[in-house]
């Protein structure tokens, strides 16, 4: 159901691929399959940008998760969306609740990272300093490490702390080395 469904989206036919993907849940029982039926959902609303659908279709998902990193991902999900309808506040509290998630590391590190960027994003540059640092000092080998150090380093040029800056871009290049070996 959801290859055909992403048929039907290609085609320009959302209305149905849309209908086929809500009957997943019913056919499945919910589970693994339910779970990606829900964040084609979501993902198919956010590129129509239609943040309270897509928000919904995101609970839909965290409620049918059967792991941390998926309701993780759909947490994540949320969080932009309540970026992108303003809610900026809700946004906040979304990802440090993530970002305080101990039972998954990679998703207490998304919600660090995603916080960061969003700071960014709106001009709070010593918010997202701080957030960038959590992520560098909680998450050492996160995914996102290389990005974090890069960024922080940016920031800090904004801030007019070329010092600063320095040392995490020396740092990046440190670990970027180790990387290439």
């Amino acid at each position: 159901r959801r290859a055909g469904a992403q048929v039907l989206f290609k085609a320009g036919n959302s209305a149905e691929a849309l209908r086929l993907l809500a009957s997943v849940p019913k056919a499945k029982g919910g589970g693994a399959e339910a779970t990606a039926a829900a964040e084609d959902v979501a993902l198919w609303y956010y590129s129509q940008k239609d943040w309270q659908l897509c928000r919904q279709a995101y609970d839909s998902m965290k409620q049918r998760a059967l792991n941390a990193r998926d309701r993780g991902r759909a947490r994540v999900g949320i969080g932009r969306c309540l970026r992108n309808m303003g809610q900026v506040e809700a946004m906040e509290k979304t990802y440090g609740a993530l970002r305080a998630d101990t039972t998954d590391a990679e998703t207490a590190a998304r919600g660090a990272w995603e916080l960061a960027r969003e700071y960014k994003a709106l001009g709070r540059f010593e918010d997202s300093e701080a957030a960038l640092g959590y992520y560098i000092d909680h998450f050492p080998y996160g995914e996102d490490i290389l990005k974090a150090l890069e960024l922080r380093g940016v920031i800090r040029l904004i801030l007019n702390r070329p010092n600063e800056a320095e040392v995490d871009f020396k740092a990046l290049l440190r670990r970027a080395n180790r990387t290439a070996e």
